[in-house]
């Protein structure tokens, strides 16, 4: 299973649910809860869990200047490359589907 970060904040519940279920665990209701009191878009304090994910997801892109991100994104690519399971998407279309997933949001 290929999990994207970006993936998870766009669609948190089902994307765990998902995750969960490949992993062969249960969901159970402290998850459920935990993932509805996460994401509710409140930020309580510094090291608050809850806060709006897909805001959480792409700050990045206003935080950051473009030669730190493309910095970034060469080291990723690297890494991305030492892929576990022969299956599993090619760096390049991974890396490109996260970005799809959240292109516009935040």
């Amino acid at each position: 299973m290929a999990l994207c970060y970006e993936e998870l904040c766009k669609s948190p519940v089902e994307t765990t649910k998902a995750l969960f279920a490949f992993c062969d665990l249960p969901l159970t209701e402290a998850t459920n809860e935990f993932l509805e009191t996460s994401t509710t878009g409140t930020k309580g304090g510094y090291y608050s869990t809850q806060e709006d994910p897909l805001l959480a997801a792409n700050r990045w892109r206003q935080e950051l200047d473009s030669k730190t991100i493309e910095d970034i994104t060469a080291v990723a690519r690297r890494f991305a490359s030492w892929r576990i399971v022969d299956q599993s998407p090619s760096p390049d279309s991974l890396f490109q589907d996260c970005a799809e997933s959240t292109a516009g949001t935040g």
